[in-house]
């Protein structure tokens, strides 16, 4: 593998039902997680990844899912740092 995180799991999630309604398409999560890294003060992901899920706690189908989906976001943030 060539050290990319694979973000089908991400973008299958934030596509899918189980997502809370106003979850971030793929585009707006990068967008997002871009002025993250960007601000001047560190933000810990404690303090923004809920915001990803219009603030309601996302449904998984199981916690090999939320793993896959979570790790994958956390896994860009740390590409685009």
């Amino acid at each position: 593998m060539d050290g990319k995180v694979d973000l089908d799991a991400v973008e299958d999630y934030l596509n899918s039902d189980l997502a809370p309604a106003n979850t971030m398409d793929l585009s707006e999560l990068d967008g997002f997680l871009t002025g993250v890294a960007l601000s001047p003060e560190p933000i810990s992901p404690e303090e923004w990844l809920m915001t990803i899920f219009d603030d309601y706690p996302p449904d998984f189908e199981d916690e090999d899912h939320a793993d896959a989906v979570l790790g994958g976001i956390l896994g860009r943030f740390n590409e685009i740092m």
